[in-house]
């Protein structure tokens, strides 16, 4: 592959550990595996749960993350290791997620929305009575509130929605995606921060990454250049998982050395 698609490929900023209510591994598990696959940079993004209905609801340890984070840095000199959270955004609590953004620091900042209207995705009642068109745009309405704040660094899996829909036999009105997501695509692409390519739909019934190649097109003609890859590995063995397929997307969207930024985020000080 292009020397600077390789270069995405070298980091993966988007890993959970036991500090997420849906993972089990180690966190050190996980940077062994990342080093095991020659990576240079392994970013622990565990959930920060804030829908009250969510069992990981009041899970998250700051204190006792970051130490672990910090305790790995120092073991594992070979691998750039960060302290990342992945913030489950939505209208419904905004003023939760801003207020734990406030205050507390982290390397690595992802937004990522999982709702509709405060909805979960995952729950096949959040999709009743409501057009597969409706639930898309509904979706990206929340994606789009979040575009409005300034804390997160990386938008996670712009398309989840697909995922779901999928697996509930749904559909997928793709015309309505396009339709939806392209001010959003645009939006991400005029704030300078960083899309992540998810390569998580490619072990689920989906069956492809998120963004899907076209959005990733329609990034590239919006001038966005930032793109990071993201596994969103709940498991050692899916660290990085899929990045040659999604590399292989990346290089036919369009993207090369000169239509990529060259730099990707820098750990903060300790």
């Amino acid at each position: 592959m292009p020397a600077d698609v390789a270069t995405l490929c070298s980091a993966d900023l988007h890993v959970h550990t036991r500090f997420s209510v849906d993972a089990h591994e180690e966190p050190e598990t996980m940077v062994k595996s990342a080093i095991a696959r020659g990576l240079g940079t392994v970013v622990l993004t565990d959930h920060l749960d804030l829908d009250p209905s969510d069992p990981g609801f009041g899970r998250y340890d700051y204190d006792a993350f970051r130490a672990e984070v910090l305790r790995l840095r120092k073991s594992f000199p070979q691998i750039c290791v960060l302290f990342g959270v992945e913030v489950d955004y939505s209208p419904c609590w905004r003023e939760s997620a801003l207020q734990w953004l406030a205050a507390h620091r982290w390397d690595v900042v992802i937004g990522a929305v999982h709702s509709i209207d405060g909805s979960p995705l995952h729950k096949p009642e959040t999709f009743a009575g409501i057009s597969p068109g409706e639930a898309v745009k509904s979706y990206f309405r929340g994606l789009a509130a979040m575009l409005d704040e300034r804390a997160f660094d990386i938008v996670a899996h712009v398309d989840i929605i697909k995922r779901y829909m999928v697996r509930f036999g749904l559909g997928w009105p793709h015309g309505r995606l396009m339709e939806e997501a392209a001010p959003i695509i645009e939006k991400i692409a005029a704030s300078g921060r960083w899309l992540e390519v998810n390569t998580s739909g490619l072990r689920q019934e989906v069956g492809e990454c998120f963004p899907e190649r076209t959005l990733l097109e329609a990034y590239r003609r919006a001038g966005g250049r930032r793109l990071v890859m993201g596994s969103d590995a709940h498991t050692a063995g899916s660290v990085a998982a899929g990045f040659d397929r999604a590399a292989d997307m990346v290089s036919r969207a369009g993207f090369d050395a000169d239509s990529l930024a060259s730099s990707l985020i820098l750990p903060l000080p300790a």
